[in-house]
């Protein structure tokens, strides 16, 4: 099942289960769900013999896309681990969850010097044994582990009933009026920094503290669901006097929604002490209820996205790759494109996102010799940012764009997934060997329009339908536009469906009375030859430019 988002056209997932049945087809042991859907089973055999592994769709469905891989070993099984975080470079003593492993199993290992910050995947040895790939968190921020349960750990009885909520005075007992209730034991920690702990048992609550000035702002990360523990994370921050003052449940990153939590860009209100309570949504706990709690000090950055994950190139053809950012805690740049590791004979015009705009672009332009190949590259962006220290040079921001794959969702729709790598390929010429603009650049004034000329040159014997625009959009939906704000293809001005044998078309562009002043923002020409209902095939002019004058003063 943890596959499946990556598939183009899959309209339902599977949910499998296993079971392990006896040579009278008894069930001796099954499991549904363990990592999400996908199922995990440890069993012991107290009698030799025949069984049988039977794996199904818990609703007995089935698909040709339903495909899937059982491991059977009998080494040692990590599913756990605790710390979570560890540190590169030094030495970490794990204690160790899981199956076939000895008594209060631990570990040692060293994360190499200069492993990037994140989560990544080790394999750690048991008692010289190899064993399966479990997820860590790598951090440079100071990190810390839970101290034993008493010293922070305090039972809840459900979220209705916070902890620090008195408890009603007993028969013949009188209450002390205006008496606030205790402020809840924590374990102190620094600022910023990585605590890693458990819920150790059902009803347990975590809990941290930390100091803050009033007016600091921080951001809290659970990591958790994300690295394969069983917690499902609810946060919450807790006054000096102990009562909650904010709180976080599920999040959403790089378009995936978790339940690991996150309360980004927390203003502490006054000076004073504060709690970080941790606890599972529904109150379980067990060994295999393990986090990460990452606090860091809130500063202005961005993230990119990829508008596909793979740019088809043809000798002699262009391309666009559309980039959108997203902004964060302030941040509101203009962020510069570039490009690396592409195949040889291919070049690239980087473009930019507009501080207006939420789209940028990139294009590809294969030689005419440009050898058949592909390769993965990466698509970064650069910006700066006002320093708050007063006369300080600007802060250097970057990111690393993430690639999106499409797919067909239900309905006719397009979504996009994140994925790993980005492939720009060069291959065979394809249905259209050109595309051809009157012009490279245009400059509008405010209120005023001008017209494209667009010719494609078809391959031999190629009359099928080709489409003209300059937003890759699909249902009238955009999924990139690098226009400048106030620009727009007008659509009744313009003649965008070539049909047949047709190679001529146009295209409008006007800009608004209010457009604001731009100077040459690259916007890609396509011509678009559709696949099937929602996937097609992308070429482009040569780089076209659009400067918006301007308004004159009255």
């Amino acid at each position: 099942m943890r596959l499946e988002d990556r598939i183009h056209d899959l309209q339902e997932h599977v949910d499998p289960i296993v079971t392990i049945r006896n040579a009278t087809g008894a069930t001796v042991a099954a499991n549904d769900n363990h990592f999400s859907a996908d199922p995990l089973l440890h069993h012991k055999f107290d009698q030799a013999g025949e069984y049988l592994l039977e794996v199904r769709d818990v609703r007995y469905k089935g698909n040709a896309d339903w495909v899937y891989a059982i491991e059977v070993n009998s080494r040692p099984f990590i599913t756990q681990t605790l710390p979570l975080a560890v540190t590169p470079g030094t030495e970490t003593r794990l204690s160790l969850v899981g199956y076939n492993l000895p008594a209060d199993a631990t570990t040692t290992m060293i994360v190499p010097p200069g492993t990037a910050p994140g989560l990544r995947w080790f394999s750690p040895a048991v008692g010289g044994q190899p064993t399966n790939a479990v997820v860590l968190l790598v951090t440079a921020l100071p990190a810390a582990t839970k101290s034993p349960p008493s010293a922070s750990a305090l039972s809840v009885a459900s979220p209705a009933s916070p902890p620090n909520a008195s408890a009603p005075a007993a028969a013949g007992e009188q209450s002390a009026p205006n008496t606030p209730p205790p402020v809840p034991p924590a374990q102190p920690i620094t600022v910023p920094g990585v605590v890693s702990g458990r819920i150790e048992k059902p009803g347990d609550a975590d809990r941290y503290s930390f100091e803050a000035k009033a007016g600091d702002k921080l951001s809290f990360e659970v990591i958790a669901r994300r690295a394969e523990s069983g917690l499902d994370s609810f946060l919450r921050i807790l006054n000096p006097q102990g009562a909650a003052i904010s709180e976080a449940d599920d999040m959403s990153r790089d378009r995936i929604q978790s339940q690991d939590s996150w309360l980004e860009n927390w203003t502490a209100p006054a000076d004073g002490k504060y709690t970080i309570e941790v606890r599972d949504l529904h109150l379980r706990g067990g060994p295999q209820f393990t986090y990460a709690v990452q606090v860091t000090r809130t500063e202005p950055y961005f993230t990119l996205e990829v508008d596909t994950d793979k740019t088809e190139l043809a000798s002699g053809i262009s391309a666009p790759i559309y980039v959108r950012v997203v902004r964060k805690n302030g941040f509101a740049g203009e962020v510069q494109l570039a490009i690396d590791g592409l195949p040889p004979g291919v070049t690239a015009t980087c473009g930019r996102i507009l501080e207006t705009g939420n789209d940028g672009c990139i294009l590809l332009h294969a030689a005419p010799d440009a050898p058949a190949g592909a390769t993965n590259i990466k698509i970064t962006g650069t910006a700066k940012h006002p320093n708050p220290v007063k006369d300080a040079r600007p802060l250097e921001l970057s990111a690393v764009a993430r690639p999106l794959q499409e797919y067909y969702s239900p309905g006719g729709g397009r979504g996009n997934y994140p994925v790993e790598m980005h492939t720009v390929s060069v291959a065979e010429p394809m249905d259209i060997r050109s595309v051809k603009l009157s012009t490279t650049a245009v400059t509008l004034k405010p209120g005023e329009s001008q017209k494209i000329e667009v010719t494609i040159e078809r391959a031999p014997g190629f009359k099928g339908n080709a489409t003209l625009d300059v937003i890759y959009q699909h249902l009238e939906q955009p999924f990139g536009n690098s226009l400048p704000k106030g620009v727009t293809a007008d659509v009744g001005g313009s003649k965008t469906l070539l049909v047949g044998e047709e190679t001529k078309g146009f295209i409008t562009l006007k800009a608004a009375a209010d457009a604001p002043a731009v100077e040459k923002q690259l916007v890609p020409v396509m011509a678009h030859v559709s696949v099937n209902f929602v996937m097609k095939m992308t070429y482009c002019g040569e780089p076209f430019h659009v400067t918006v004058l301007p308004a004159e003063k009255k």
